[in-house]
């Protein structure tokens, strides 16, 4: 009569595969296209390539759901991720997460609330994880196809070379948020409000950072490169009502929001992203102002 309790206890498994095989030959002798084979052309200008990755995630659930009177409810879920992105070290990630309320309407000493007619105040804390990354970032990749033509007759020689820089370190990006806010609602129902205050830290950004072209990389390895905090109000009103047989619903939202950069790894002071055409990279990342500030020259007009 008192207690209420449910729980959620799972295990996913994903698998994402992905391949592709092609090639091309010019000059192929005929118009009969049941003839057009890849060794029946020329030599000279042939293509071919493959290309396989693959990405998969493992993933434990856990939630408890109890409230007590219907006045005091508590939830806390915990859930385990492995991303085949990160390397043996640093592949599980932990995100645990919980949340507390309170019905005050429920309470006897706020039976008689006039106008207001519920009144809910919340507070909840948790964790989750980010590994939207490349499939090998952890790792070094090669390609092949990079041919050349060496030797006095002038052969062409295939070859293959690295084209990404590993990473082994890299972890998760994790973000960490603590909310508190209150659910009101007036005139039986008709109106109701919503109040928020949260409190958002991101640690270990993922960000493929730029390196100098002379290393000899086509890409830019992926580091834990910041952390960053987001905080702010949060507010939503909904009008529930009716004009004789027309019935309508009238809401409106607003929120507030402060961006800071925390902390740079890899030991930089600042880093450029974006770009504009002509005038290179226009966004710089430094510690005490907003992620991605542009960054140009001032103007007079």
């Amino acid at each position: 009569d008192e207690h209420r309790l449910n729980a959620l206890v799972g295990i996913t498994a994903q698998s994402f595969v992905f391949e592709s095989l092609g090639g091309g030959r010019r000059d192929v002798v005929g118009e009969d296209r049941s003839l057009w084979y890849l060794n029946a052309g020329g030599a000279d200008g042939q293509t071919n390539f493959n290309e396989s990755n693959d990405w998969k995630m493992l993933s434990y659930l856990f939630r408890a759901n109890y409230a007590l009177q219907d006045r005091y409810l508590m939830t806390a879920s915990l859930r385990v991720d492995g991303s085949s992105r990160f390397g043996p070290d640093n592949r599980y990630g932990y995100f645990p997460s919980f949340a507390l309320a309170w019905n005050l309407h429920e309470e006897p000493f706020m039976q008689d609330l006039g106008p207001l007619s519920e009144l809910k105040l919340r507070g909840s804390w948790g964790q989750i994880g980010n590994d939207k990354i490349g499939e090998y970032a952890s790792f070094a990749t090669v390609s092949g196809n990079l041919n050349a033509v060496f030797g006095p007759n002038e052969d062409l020689n295939f070859g293959a070379s690295p084209i990404s820089l590993a990473n082994p370190q890299i972890r998760w990006e994790t973000t960490t948020q603590a909310n508190i806010g209150a659910d009101l609602s007036f005139l039986n129902g008709e109106v109701r409000a919503s109040l928020d205050y949260y409190n958002r830290l991101t640690d270990g950004i993922l960000v493929a950072l730029t390196i100098p072209s002379y290393v000899g990389s086509a890409s830019n390895p992926t580091v834990n490169a910041a952390e960053v905090r987001n905080q702010g109000f949060e507010a939503s009103v909904n009008w529930l009502g009716s004009v004789g047989e027309v019935d309508f619903d009238l809401g409106a939202n607003g929120a507030t929001i402060s961006n800071k950069v925390r902390e740079l790894g890899e030991g930089r002071e600042f880093f450029f992203t974006g770009s504009v055409a002509g005038m290179g990279q226009t966004q710089r990342t430094v510690v005490g102002q907003p992620i991605a500030s542009f960054w140009g020259c001032k103007t007079d007009g």
